[in-house]
């Protein structure tokens, strides 16, 4: 029996997940999807939202892509423009919707946020001392 195709590519075992495969726009849409059925967005709603994510990810791509100094903050740029985003997002709800709308990162439980937390906090103080 022959391997996966994605063995016979070369490929991660991750590939076989469809998540792996799909490009930006694909992304997007199955967020606003997402998003959509959850909040039970109007027509209105999924294209204001999906600008709104269009956006950010035209924001991260030119933090990704730009020259920044030394000692740039990426964590906290991209945290930024999440917050923004989300922040966005809550505008276009209505109130109903706002209190079904998580502004937790998806899957994120309050350990993994504690971790990130104090993991920050440890960064700020090196980059600190480093001064």
């Amino acid at each position: 029996m022959a391997p996966p195709a994605h063995v016979q590519a070369g490929l991660p075992s991750q590939a076989r997940d469809h998540r792996f495969q799909r490009t930006a726009a694909q992304r997007l849409e199955a967020d606003v999807r997402h998003l959509t059925t959850g909040l039970n967005l109007d027509s209105e709603q999924q294209e204001k939202i999906r600008r709104i994510l269009i956006d950010q990810h035209l924001q991260l791509l030119k933090l990704r892509t730009s020259a920044v100094p030394a000692g740039f903050d990426h964590t906290g740029a991209i945290m930024a423009i999440v917050a923004q985003t989300k922040e966005r997002i809550r505008g276009v709800l209505n109130v109903e919707q706002r209190t079904k709308y998580s502004t937790d990162t998806p899957g994120q439980t309050g350990a993994s946020r504690a971790d990130l937390e104090h993991w920050l906090e440890v960064r700020d103080k090196k980059n600190k001392g480093a001064s």
